[in-house]
């Protein structure tokens, strides 16, 4: 635990100064993988679904890919996501693949796909950590926001199947909620977190933001589902620190939790002091084998592809500085959920 703490210290220092100074002195420390384009949701606040699976990469091509950041980090620690990850054949090849070198799974999933049998198959595999997206406790608002009629029983069973597997198994592996915050649920938030501390897993609580399957900037606050009654965003974030406070699961730390009101609130003066660094921590290689730092930098923030080059060779690119120039111009508010690092999913 000390060695891990004195590492993270250690990263923060470098990031800061290589953020200050514009010399790069720090490797990644967040990698995703985005196996597949594919997806079985339709959800409003998403065009991942009308991406077409184009050229992806197979199995054996993203095991070199494991191999090649391997071979210049050594152990690390990384995320499966897609598209849904589970529409990837093999994906638990890989998976063992990574266990065998050291490396430290994680999987975004929607939850649609996971019963008993692949629940238990999940929790045998030795993932380090499994994130399941639960919009609301009402059906119609998961009917209408993820474009399909059976997703609230779908995604509440994988939940609880996997519960029910890690307590069977004696399990370590971390189980959290992802609960995007919309004017159809805010009203669900504490309801929500009170739930995940019953079953006993984490919830990580997230703003809604602009699309990242899109380079067009749409206005937010013009959406339906943005949270326009201000009251209301106070009343709700005052819930949620209190239930910060008295220890509940959630996941954000108490400064997140006060950065994301200001982001509802929309005060842009707090939010745009608050640096981003996620170009100094961040490696996102996505289905084709391109490489960008930024979650929400679609087709305009690829700085390589890792196919051709290595991993180190593209982090230290002129490609990537530039590109680490663009984020520090950006005035997103994404950064909200992560003070001094961006936007993490």
């Amino acid at each position: 635990m000390l060695r891990k703490q004195v590492k993270e210290g250690t990263n923060f220092i470098r990031r800061r100064l290589s953020h200050l100074t514009r010399l790069n002195i720090v490797k990644p420390s967040y990698f995703t993988f985005e196996l597949t384009n594919k997806c079985n949701f339709f959800c409003k606040y998403c065009d991942q679904w009308k991406i077409k699976p184009d050229k992806e990469l197979s199995l054996l091509e993203w095991k070199c890919v494991s191999k090649k950041i391997f071979d210049w980090m050594g152990p690390y620690n990384v995320k499966l996501s897609g598209g849904e990850p589970f529409l990837k054949k093999n994906i638990f090849d890989l998976i063992r693949y990574n266990n065998n070198l050291g490396i430290k799974t994680m999987i975004n999933s929607n939850g649609y796909l996971i019963d008993d049998k692949l629940a238990e198959k999940i929790v045998k595999s030795n993932v380090h950590f499994i994130k399941i997206s639960l919009i609301s406790f009402n059906k119609d608002v998961n009917e209408d926001l993820r474009g399909r009629k059976d997703v609230f029983e779908k995604s509440m069973n994988a939940v609880k199947k996997l519960v029910y597997w890690k307590q069977k198994l004696n399990s370590n592996i971390n189980i959290s909620l992802a609960f995007l915050m919309n004017s159809q649920n805010l009203e669900e938030v504490e309801e929500m977190i009170l739930w995940a501390k019953k079953i006993g897993v984490r919830i990580y609580l997230q703003v809604l933001v602009h699309n990242f399957k899109s380079d067009v900037r749409e206005n937010l606050e013009k959406s339906e589902l943005w949270p326009k009654n201000k009251k209301q965003i106070k009343e709700v974030f005052r819930k949620i620190i209190l239930l910060k406070k008295n220890n509940y699961p959630i996941v954000q730390s108490m400064p997140i939790l006060k950065l994301m009101r200001e982001y509802f609130l929309r005060n842009e003066k707090i939010i745009l002091r608050t640096p981003c660094k996620i170009s100094y921590y961040s490696f996102i290689v996505d289905p084709e084998g391109n490489v960008r730092f930024c979650f929400g930098r679609h087709k305009n923030g690829l700085v390589g592809n890792i196919k051709e080059d290595s991993p180190k060779d593209i982090w230290f690119s002129k490609q990537s500085n530039i590109e680490r120039e663009n984020i520090r111009n950006c005035r997103e508010f994404c950064r909200v959920h992560k003070p001094g690092r961006g936007f993490l999913i």
